[in-house]
This record gives structure tokens, C-alpha cells and sequence, in this order.
């Protein structure tokens, strides 16, 4: 049921419009669902939802929740649009926001790993690079010792970003739950206003 409706005003717009309050249902929940699509094809990592603020004061909101509980500070990428970046974790919150109608904003928070990713690619690059590199020169030279010592890099060196990856997936749950947090908070916000005016 759409936030802020009853089933009594719901089934008296159903029979205004001539149609039953189940279809009626159904349209307003369409409706939304392609609201929330003009923010794009959610992914993993996306959180998204409406709230009642103007979308400044919405992404706004968001905004602050996620710098305080992943202990960062952000940057604006435009109007609608605020970066956080933790680079400990190899996380980018990105928060957008969309103006619904007068006073409802639309807000999605991507959490986004592409830059842990990354260093984690970099690092397997250069531990298989090294690793490749000592066996070889063993090898070359017969030295069983240095041979030994390239593979111990390389099954070392592969334990390492194993972790690392593992690590990543946990930092990503973490960040994809301090966004669903951040979202709930705004919303109880928004609803805390409402109830003042």
C-alpha cells in the first residue's frame, strides 16, 4: 500500500477512478517502480528508496548518516550527486537523488568497490609477476632453492589477496548495511518532520 494512505482513502480514489482498489494498487506500485528506475538499473550494492524531503535536503540527510558511520568525509559531484570515499576499505558511497514531486525525492546509495577491486588486480599482477619471475631466474640457473622460494611468493603472495578479496566482500556487506541505515534514518526523519507540521 502506498505510504500515507489508508485502505478507506485508497478504496474511495479506487471508485472515483472506476476501478478497483487492487488495481488501483497495482498501478501506484508501478508507478513507483518506474520512479525508481529514472535513477538508473539498480546493482549489487544499491540500496534505493523514497523520501519525503525535497531531494537536496534528502541526499543531504543520507549524506551525513554515511559520513558519520563510516567515519568519512565526502564531495559533491554536482546537484544530485555526493561522493564518499573509504579508501581503508576500497568502498565509494554514491549518493543520488532525484526530485519525485513537490516535497518526495527519490534517493539510491551505490556502494560501489570498483577501486578495492582494482588495487586487488594490481596486486595479483605483481605477486604473479614477481613470483613467475624468481621461478624463472631458478630455474634457468638450476637453483632449487630459488625455485622454491619463487613458488613460497606465489602461494604466499595468493593467500595474501585471498584474504584481501575476503576482506573486500565483508567491507562491502558493511557498507551496503550502513546505506540501508542511512536511508531508514532519513526516512524517520522525513516522516519525525511530517508529524511537526
Amino acid at each position: 500500500m502506498p505510504e500515507g494512505l489508508t485502505d478507506e482513502q485508497l478504496r474511495e480514489a479506487a471508485n472515483e477512478a472506476g476501478i478497483t482498489a487492487h488495481a488501483l494498487r497495482q498501478a501506484l506500485a508501478e508507478r513507483d517502480e518506474s520512479s525508481l528506475a529514472l535513477l538508473g538499473p539498480p546493482g549489487a550494492g544499491t540500496t534505493q528508496g523514497a523520501v519525503a524531503m525535497p531531494p537536496r535536503d534528502a541526499m543531504t540527510a543520507v549524506r551525513k548518516s554515511i559520513e558519520r558511520n563510516a567515519h568519512r568525509d565526502g564531495h559533491a559531484q554536482g546537484e544530485d550527486r555526493y561522493d564518499i570515499v573509504d579508501e581503508d576499505e576500497g568502498l565509494t558511497y554514491r549518493v543520488t537523488s532525484r526530485g519525485e514531486s513537490e516535497g518526495l525525492a527519490l534517493v539510491r546509495i551505490d556502494v560501489d568497490t570498483s577501486a578495492g577491486r582494482g588495487a586487488l588486480a594490481l596486486a595479483a599482477a605483481g605477486t604473479a609477476g614477481i613470483a613467475l619471475s624468481v621461478v624463472a631466474v631458478g630455474w634457468l640457473f638450476s637453483w632449487l632453492t630459488l625455485t622454491f622460494v619463487g613458488v613460497t611468493l606465489g602461494v604466499v603472495g595468493g593467500l595474501w589477496i585471498a584474504r584481501n578479496a575476503l576482506a573486500l566482500a565483508h567491507a562491502r556487506r558493511q557498507g551496503e548495511a550502513v546505506a540501508a541505515q542511512a536511508l531508514a534514518e532519513a526516512q524517520a526523519v522525513a516522516s519525525g518532520d511530517r508529524g511537526h507540521d
